[in-house]
Formats: C-alpha cells, sequence, structure tokens
C-alpha cells in the first residue's frame, strides 16, 4: 500500500462547493488506476452494447451517433465562447 495515497490512488483537497482528486504520484498506483479505467471501460461498453441488442440498436451506429453529439456540442461551446469573449472586448 502507498503512504501517500493510502491505497486509494488518490488524495482530495475539500471545498466548500465540493472536492478535487488529485492522482497519486506513485508509479505503481498509477499503473493500478490505469488498469483499474481499462476495466471500468470494458464492463461499460459491454453493458451498452447489451442494451443496444436488448432494444435492436447498432452499437456502432450508436457509439458514431453519440460521438457526432459531443463533436456537435463542444463546436457549439467554442462558438458561444468566441461570442462572448468579441464581445467582452
Amino acid at each position: 500500500m502507498c503512504d501517500h495515497c493510502k491505497g486509494h490512488g488518490a488524495t482530495y483537497k475539500y471545498y466548500s462547493f465540493g472536492h478535487e482528486s488529485i492522482p497519486c504520484p506513485e508509479p505503481a498506483c498509477q499503473e493500478r488506476n490505469l488498469k483499474q479505467a481499462e476495466e471500468s471501460s470494458k464492463r461499460t461498453q459491454a453493458k451498452i452494447n447489451e442494451a443496444c441488442e436488448r432494444f435492436g440498436i447498432d452499437p456502432v451506429k450508436f457509439r458514431a451517433e453519440c460521438l457526432k453529439e459531443i463533436e456537435d456540442s463542444y463546436q457549439a461551446d467554442r462558438k458561444l465562447l468566441k461570442d462572448v469573449h468579441s464581445r467582452a472586448v
């Protein structure tokens, strides 16, 4: 167990509005965190694929639509920030 994070993989700074997670700087903890994240991602993807099959949705097409919506959202946010910034100057 790591002395820095006590085996949690991160330390936390607490604020009045919430907390901030600070990843542990130890290489062993970082490697463990990456493995856990990879396993979690695989489990999540399996659940999504299972749900898609249950509702008759093509998982590849569903993923593509989600990525497109995310990209469209980012572009809209960028445009909004440019508009706000140009008016602020």
